[in-house]
């Protein structure tokens, strides 16, 4: 129960972050750097635009994973990611079994 919890309230927190607030910062860096007289006195034109195309890539990179959290709100209280869930090989314990 308390995982299928926590589950559910990272989905509805990540989704709320990355869908309004993300954006809503991004819009506001970029105008603040790109269009104010203090931002473009304060950092130099060319690395504003390299930090507007960055922030713009972690926001369109994060689409699978806005995506993964609305599955996990689609499906209920049923488990995305259960205790049992096989993560491949890459995320086994190496050595001693505990």
């Amino acid at each position: 129960l308390l995982h299928s919890l926590l589950e559910h309230i990272f989905a509805i927190v990540y989704f709320v972050l990355r869908i309004s607030i993300g954006p809503a910062c991004a819009i506001h860096l970029s105008y603040d750097l790109l269009f104010t007289k203090q931002g473009r006195s304060n950092v130099p034109l060319h690395l504003s635009m390299i930090w507007v195309a960055l922030v713009a890539g972690v926001l369109l990179g994060s689409g699978p994973f806005v995506m993964d959290a609305v599955d996990m709100l689609k499906d209920g209280w049923d488990l995305k990611y259960p205790p049992t869930f096989d993560f491949g090989e890459r995320f086994e314990i190496q050595g001693e079994e505990l």
